[in-house]
């Protein structure tokens, strides 16, 4: 159907016309009762809205949106830590139940770390969430009808440098500094660091550079991934920061102010969890 347009309303040709001949009717009455000298401003200005309202332009055609079929596949390649047999060796697995978002619409992941998507055409914002609470974004670029991509999370849980710790006991908060050094590559997402000490009385606990007190090591159910207290459900260990980037064989200082007397931090149950985001147009 032909469209027009007049003061912002999209009318077809019948109701333009309609439209156009009530305007006459009322402004031809109102040109009767007017005195001579204001009909031709009163004409003048009736002809310049209408042509301000393209009444004399020829219709519009209505631009419908293309949609492409987006097909997401999520995999996660878990590079483990330094002081483990599986460091540096692994493949990419699928992710399941993974947040996908793109120009707004989501879908979950499957058992095979797949979802697809409808999406308009042209750039747009790919968002993913593994865990809830950290979303990865990227810039795409739609152009066909059947599109598939491939996000790989490559994760990495690297052990401290060194680390140093300035305990007073008649302090809340006790400082503890760690280096870390970014593996080669990159760039890489930064995450929250986590350590694990000994309290003055040898009770081990676990402390995440986000936490507002620390968690006894006993509740923990994985100390590389997930934890649990109390029954309540298990939350991931490792967190990034998606908006924290280094590169490649950067050396990193995290300063944590620990809650408590971290007499001694265990290296080998401390790291910093960082990841390599690798994006593939697979079409």
């Amino acid at each position: 159907m032909e469209h027009g347009s007049i003061f912002g309303m999209r009318v077809d040709r019948r109701g333009l016309a309609v439209l156009t001949l009530t305007i006459i009717i009322l402004s031809s009455s109102l040109i009767m009762y007017t005195p001579n000298f204001e009909k031709i401003s009163i004409v003048e200005e009736f002809m310049n809205v209408l042509e301000s309202s393209g009444v004399s332009q020829g219709p519009e055609e209505l631009v419908e949106t293309k949609l492409s079929t987006v097909r997401l596949k999520v995999t996660l390649t878990d590079m483990g830590y330094p002081n483990l047999s599986n460091w540096g060796v692994s493949s990419p697995k699928p992710v399941s139940n993974a947040i996908i978002s793109l120009s707004g619409r989501s879908a979950l992941t499957d058992w095979m770390g797949e979802a697809t998507v409808r999406a308009p055409q042209g750039n747009c914002t790919l968002a993913i969430s593994r865990d809830r609470i950290g979303w990865w974004r990227t810039e795409v670029t739609l152009e066909k009808d059947m599109e598939e991509f491939e996000v790989n999370f490559i994760l990495y849980r690297v052990a401290p440098l060194n680390i140093t710790s300035d305990i007073k006991p008649s302090t809340d908060l006790n400082p503890v500094t760690l280096l870390f050094q970014i593996p080669d590559g990159g760039p890489y997402y930064i995450g929250m660091a986590v350590i694990t000490y000994y309290t003055p009385s040898g009770g081990p606990e676990v402390y995440r550079e986000d936490f507002s007190e620390a968690v006894p090591l006993r509740s923990v159910r994985n100390l590389w991934g997930s934890m649990s207290g109390g029954g309540r459900p298990f939350r991931s260990m490792v967190l990034i920061d998606y908006d924290h980037k280094g590169f490649g064989g950067e050396i990193i200082t995290v300063k944590i102010d620990v809650k408590g007397e971290p007499v001694y931090v265990i290296p080998w149950m401390s790291y910093l969890p960082v990841e390599n985001v690798v994006l593939e147009r697979r079409n």
